[in-house]
Order: structure tokens, then C-alpha cells, then sequence
């Protein structure tokens, strides 16, 4: 568990644990024995255990809106309440305890021609109803040796704190999985989300801190474990985050250049324990497989189309503008690069919302030039069915390109 740091601070970490054993079959085993406790203050919590062998849970306690949550299992060589215990968090997040003895199903299929005594088959469903897991052996770590050590290796402490987080880290992975599978990456196959998730890492927010800033580069995506966060729009809170699993930022990884459209910041009285994903890393691993890069751009169409129909229809049904979305192309316009214009009959039928850059638009016959801003359209009566014949404008990207929103007749009414 502490093979990245030095010998000489293994050594003394080594010297200070205390051994603890909790025997198979024993009273706190049956009762799911609790070694630290999500919020607890009392000074036996906020120790750091190493786990010999046996197995812990990690449990995050009840809210108002679900009940308490095992969101992973910490085994022989684990770090557990270490978050709490070097400082990283005032109480601990969750609750590590024993698990509780399983009862197995027993067999009571009619007609079985076994040839076990009732006796034989007596022992066996004692075995079965008794299914402890291995003995816990676990070393303690107090928060006066923990002083002690800071005092001693002030510049490798930090390193102690990084190595508890990536040990948290390797507990909460499947957990991570499932969130993420479940989420942002559920297009994607799983053998690439698992890859995905081994580049997460960990990170502790508290009170009040800032994670994302509007209008800021966008380089993270995040996933949230536990904790609460405000969403701010225009220095206005508009609304928090607290469901365990949520996935937020993820126009990181989708758009080149993308700035933070909200601020997220840990809510006041709280903290939160988050799992970032830096955009090259995703990247990265996206270079390992190829045939997920098409899916990507297929995820980028969908989002970008969904997040401007959105935008420019807010009184419309939010259903119908997904299913909307799913029907729409992209059209990218280099500079001077014509998109429509009168002797271009296949978009005679054809509306278009303009989604990033700038587009230059001269109707036929006037000769008056305007150019169309982000949200902005033009074609709608043909688009909506209500006009025929080849578009009265020209329309010709803009200085650094622009990307449009393209939405014909007959696919608006395949939605309706």
C-alpha cells in the first residue's frame, strides 16, 4: 500500500501500527462490525486501517432522496479511512465496515436423488447459513503517529496523501464503472470504459471551492461520489448536485476549445469527493480504440444538435426535440464556402440554426447582407413545410468557419 513512498517513511509508518484482529463468527461480525463511521467525529473513526486480509465494505450513508449505498470493497492491502485521518476531509465520507455473514439458497428442488444423509445435509446448510467471510486482520494508524509522521517527513507527506487517494481510487473502480456505463460513456463499449476509468483520479473539494468557472476552458470531466454542489449560472445558483454517479462537464471531451458554460463550486457547509478525467487522457485512450472515434463524432453530432434545438425552441416538448436531434445533420462551412444557395435544389426543403461561428446570408434579389449569430436561423418556412421551390439566399461560412444545424422537411415530419 505505501510502496511509492520512501524507505525511511514505510519504516516509520510500519513501526507506528497497531495490529487489530476481529475473528471469524464473532458478535461485531454478525453485526456487520463498524469501523469508521460517514460523519462521525469520534476519535476511533478518523484512524487509518491497513487491511492483511479480509474484506471491509464502503458504505455512503442514507439521503433524503435513497438509502445508504455500498459503492465498494476494500481487501488485503487497502487503504481505509485515510481521507479523514491525513486531513484531507473534516469527517469521514463513508462507512467502512465488516460484511455481514451471507445466507446462501439452499436446494429444496423436489424429486433430487442425493444421496446425503439428513445429518450430511444438516452440516451442509449450517455451512451454507454461516458463510463468513475470511478473517479481518487490520493495522491502525492514530491520529497522534499521523501528527507525528507530518512532523518528521514534511516534504513526503503530500506523497502519503496522493498514495491513500489512489488506493480509494482502486475500491471505488467498479462502482466507477458502473456510474460511468451508466452515464456520459453508455454508448461506448465496455473494454473502453474500463480503460477510461483506470486514467480517473480522485479528488477532494472542500467548502466553498471552486471546480469549473463559466466561461473558463473546459478540461475535466467530472463524476460525483459524494457531496453536494452548486450549479451558477451568472452568479445566480440554479440549482445543486448531490445524486452519487452524476456525470457533469463533459463538453471537456467532446468540443475542441470548449469553454464552461456554468460555474460548479462545493456547497457551502460541505464537501465533495469527486473523480476527474482529464480531455487528453481521454483522448488517449480513444487512440487505443479506433472504432470508438466514431462513435464520438456520432456523440458530438447528437449533443451539439440537441443542445441547439434546446436553445432555439424553448417552448417546444423536450421529447420531440431529442428524437429531433437523432434526425438532424452537421454542416461544417470553411471560410467563402457556400452551404445554400438559389441553384441548389437538394436544399430547397432544408431550415438551418446556426451552432458555432459566423455565417454570412445574402437574399436574392435585394442584396442585403446579414450575418447570423449562434441560436440564429434561416430557411423556416421551407424547413416547416410552407414554402417549395430553391432557396431565395445565398449563405456562405464566415471568417473562421462556422458549423450549422441542418433540418429538412421531410425528416421534421418523421419526429412529428
Amino acid at each position: 500500500a505505501f510502496s511509492a513512498l520512501s524507505v525511511q517513511l514505510q519504516v516509520a509508518v510500519a513501526r507506528h501500527l497497531r495490529k487489530c484482529r476481529q475473528e471469524n463468527g464473532s458478535d461485531a461480525n454478525c453485526d456487520g462490525h463498524v469501523w469508521i463511521e460517514a460523519g462521525s467525529n469520534r476519535l476511533e473513526h478518523r484512524k487509518l486501517f491497513v487491511l492483511e486480509s479480509g474484506i471491509l465494505e464502503l458504505v455512503l450513508p442514507a439521503t433524503k432522496t435513497r438509502g445508504e449505498l455500498v459503492i465498494g470493497h476494500a481487501g488485503p492491502g487497502s487503504i481505509v479511512g485515510g481521507l479523514c485521518a491525513l486531513g484531507l476531509t473534516a469527517t469521514p465520507f463513508m462507512t467502512a465496515r465488516q460484511p455481514k455473514p451471507t445466507a446462501e439458497e439452499e436446494d429444496d428442488s423436489e424429486g433430487s436423488n442425493s444421496q446425503e444423509s439428513d445429518r450430511e445435509k444438516r452440516k451442509t446448510n449450517s455451512r451454507r447459513q454461516t458463510s463468513f467471510p475470511e478473517e479481518l486482520v487490520v493495522y491502525s494508524l492514530g491520529p497522534g503517529h499521523i501528527h507525528s509522521l507530518e512532523q518528521s517527513f514534511a516534504n513526503e507527506f503530500m506523497k502519503l496523501r496522493r498514495c491513500v487517494l489512489e488506493c480509494t481510487m482502486k475500491s471505488l473502480r467498479p462502482y466507477l464503472l458502473r456510474a460511468a456505463s451508466a452515464g456520459f460513456f453508455s454508448r461506448y463499449r465496455r473494454e473502453f470504459v474500463d480503460r477510461i476509468v483506470e486514467f480517473m483520479r480522485l479528488r477532494v473539494f472542500r467548502s466553498g471551492e471552486l471546480m469549473f468557472k463559466e466561461r473558463s476552458p473546459a478540461h475535466n470531466l467530472g463524476i460525483l461520489i459524494h457531496g453536494k454542489l452548486d450549479v451558477i449560472i451568472n452568479f445566480k445558483t440554479i440549482g445543486i448536485m448531490e445524486a452519487s454517479g452524476q456525470c457533469f462537464g463533459e463538453s471537456a471531451l467532446l468540443f475542441d476549445g470548449a469553454n464552461r458554460t456554468s460555474t460548479i463550486r462545493c456547497t457551502e457547509g460541505q464537501e465533495a469527493l469527486v473523480c476527474l478525467l482529464k480531455r487528453e487522457d481521454f483522448h488517449r485512450v480513444l487512440e487505443e480504440f479506433p472504432e470508438e472515434k466514431s462513435r464520438l463524432e456520432d456523440h458530438v453530432r447528437l449533443t451539439l444538435t440537441q443542445l441547439t434545438l434546446l436553445d432555439c425552441f424553448r417552448t417546444c416538448d423536450p421529447m420531440f426535440l431529442r428524437l429531433l436531434s437523432s434526425k438532424c445533420t452537421l454542416l461544417h462551412l470553411r471560410w467563402g464556402e457556400t452551404g445554400c444557395s438559389p441553384d441548389m435544389e437538394e436544399e430547397a426543403e432544408c431550415m438551418f440554426l446556426l451552432n458555432s461561428g459566423m455565417v454570412v446570408v445574402t437574399q436574392q434579389g435585394d442584396n442585403v447582407v446579414r450575418k447570423l449569430r449562434k441560436g440564429e436561423g434561416i430557411g423556416f418556412e421551407a424547413g416547416l413545410g410552407t414554402k417549395t421551390g430553391p432557396p431565395g439566399y445565398t449563405m456562405v461560412g464566415g471568417l473562421r468557419g462556422c458549423t450549422l444545424i441542418r433540418i429538412p422537411y421531410p425528416k421534421l415530419e418523421e419526429a412529428l
